[in-house]
C-alpha cells in the first residue's frame, strides 16, 4: 500500500530528496499565464511513489526542501490503496 503525486522538481530547494525517490515517469511542462510561476519557463513534473512506512519521513524532508521564496508551494501524496467502501459493491437498492 503506498502514496502516489507529482513532484515539481522546481518547487525544491533541495533536489537531493528526488534520489531517494521512486520516479515512475518524468513529464517537462511549459509555464504558462495560469501556473501563475513567472520566473519559470518550465515544470519538470515527477510522478512519485512513496511505500507507507517511508511516508513520514518523506513527507517531512519534502516540506523541508520546498522553496517558498516565491509564495507557496503544496505537498500531497495520495494513498492509492482502495478504500473498503471501494471493495463492497454498490450501496443501490436492487429496485432503483
Amino acid at each position: 500500500m503506498n502514496y502516489q503525486g507529482v513532484i515539481i522538481k522546481e518547487s525544491l530547494t533541495n533536489k537531493d530528496i528526488l534520489k531517494d525517490l521512486q520516479i515512475l515517469n518524468t513529464r517537462i511542462e511549459k509555464v504558462t499565464p495560469r501556473h501563475k510561476t513567472p520566473w519559470l519557463k518550465k515544470w519538470t513534473l515527477h510522478s512519485i511513489e512513496v511505500s507507507k512506512n517511508d511516508m513520514p519521513k518523506i513527507a517531512k524532508r519534502i516540506s523541508k526542501s520546498l522553496d517558498i521564496s516565491h509564495g507557496h508551494w503544496y505537498a500531497c501524496l495520495l494513498y492509492t490503496s482502495p478504500s473498503p467502501r471501494d471493495r463492497t459493491r454498490s450501496r443501490m437498492p436492487s429496485s432503483a
